[in-house]
């Protein structure tokens, strides 16, 4: 399903929205791979589900510390990818450790840079629409139901 979004504001309220869902869906753990351009929105996505989840504090961009824990109605990390280049790298830096916890959600900006690492996860697509304020957010049909 595919929604377009007009400014970073309608992302983090679409993204809150789906947030309601999320902790039915994380029982055995879930990871949500955001997927796009640089600038497509994920940063402002993973900013709405976390206030979705009850997160009251600042929500940064992890993409010097890899990744940031916060402690929501579930546990989210929110991991960044961009500066790591492998398989490799996934493991040396630990990025997996937190992926089959239970009760936990794994949000990973730059998932495409795992190289398929990331099994059972679902992909949320941002690209850039017509114009230069829209962006298209895809989201697997689980999480785009009732919106």
């Amino acid at each position: 399903m595919e929604y377009v979004s007009s400014s970073p504001e309608e992302t983090f309220a679409l993204a809150k929205k789906i947030a309601a869902k999320l902790p039915a869906l994380c029982s055995d753990g879930l990871t949500l791979c955001l997927e796009g351009e640089m600038g497509g929105g994920k940063t402002a996505f993973a900013k709405g589900l976390l206030a979705g989840l009850h997160y009251a504090g600042e929500v940064t961009s992890p993409t010097f510390s890899l990744c940031n824990r916060y402690d929501a109605d579930i546990t989210v990390y929110h991991m960044d990818l961009y500066r790591l280049s492998g398989e490799d790298d996934l493991f040396s830096a630990g990025v997996l450790d937190h992926l089959e916890e239970k009760n936990t959600l794994s949000v990973i900006e730059w998932a495409d840079r795992a190289n398929g690492s990331l099994s059972g996860s679902m992909t949320i697509g941002f690209s850039y629409g017509a114009a230069a304020n829209k962006r298209i957010i895809t989201l697997p049909a689980i999480l785009a139901e009732g919106l």
